[in-house]
């Protein structure tokens, strides 16, 4: 009971980083983590476990020392150690910028790069570090991004799901695709087109026939028979409609005019869900 009271106490950013990284720990490694997780706690218990951590910090964290609420100049850094080898600094660019390092100090390093005027620009080396570390996260969010299939919901759960299977799952399924296929890479957006068109069966047409196909699919309007969790009718805006109202009035006034309705292929009503614009 007391150690359940005490891993409750960590907060819960700490715990979900040490769940997370169990079998990295003792390993003499450093994790980089953005400010909803870092904390001076969660750097005491990495050091306890041979992990550093780097990574940004909220300045409202509890156990901050005076100096996160101190005013600087753009391009001055602070920062203050503590016994255990945490060190917090807080440095000034363009905003305030508050970081937490067990291996760092507050030296200043040259990036390599120059601004505007062709001088040196220069940034702590726990900034350099923490970017680096964190670009490949960076990355695979920007990727996912693009074309994002993520839309407003009431229910929350809808959102992740929508952002397991197209968003992570479908960029994964690139690296995969972009590693077997080196020699004909694809970008994310492509891969995504590639995808649908597959799923239509159109891959075997040519991409002129492909994108007429879409323009010139015979189409009727029947009332949809699904249904919310509400128990509304769900309805649903004709993409083929829609685009061509666009290019005349623009999208904003071709929403209000294209009703929203189920488009089905005419025969054999299958409805065209790859295409709806919601």
């Amino acid at each position: 009971m007391e150690e359940r009271v005490k891993w409750m106490e960590r907060g819960l950013g700490c715990r979900v980083v040490l769940d997370l990284s169990r079998r990295y720990l003792n390993m003499g490694r450093t994790m980089v983590t953005d400010n909803f997780y870092t904390s001076i706690t969660l750097a005491n218990e990495l050091l306890t476990n041979d992990t550093h951590l780097v990574g940004t910090l909220r300045s409202n964290r509890v156990k901050l020392p005076e100096i996160t609420k101190k005013k600087l100049s753009p391009g001055e850094i602070i920062g203050k150690e503590n016994s255990d080898g945490i060190i917090v600094a807080k440095w000034r660019d363009k905003r305030d910028v508050t970081m937490l390092s067990t291996k760092h100090n507050i030296d200043m390093i040259d990036t390599g790069k120059k601004n505007k005027k062709k001088e040196s620009i220069v940034k702590p080396k726990i900034i350099v570090d923490y970017n680096s570390g964190k670009a490949g996260i960076d990355l695979s969010d920007l990727l996912s991004s693009y074309s994002t299939a993520v839309r407003k919901s009431i229910r929350w759960y809808h959102k992740v799901a929508t952002e397991i299977l197209f968003g992570t799952a479908m960029l994964n399924a690139l690296i995969v695709y972009n590693t077997i296929n080196s020699d004909k890479k694809m970008k994310i957006t492509q891969f995504r087109e590639t995808l649908v068109d597959t799923i239509l069966g159109l891959d075997n047409q040519g991409p002129q026939e492909v994108q007429q196909a879409r323009v010139n699919s015979k189409h009727i309007f029947q009332e949809t028979t699904e249904k919310c969790g509400r128990n509304r009718k769900i309805r649903k805006r004709c993409f083929h409609c829609y685009q061509s109202r666009t290019v005349i009035v623009g999208s904003k006034q071709a929403s209000k005019e294209v009703k929203k309705i189920t488009t089905v292929k005419r025969g054999n009503f299958v409805p065209f869900f790859s295409i709806f614009q919601l």
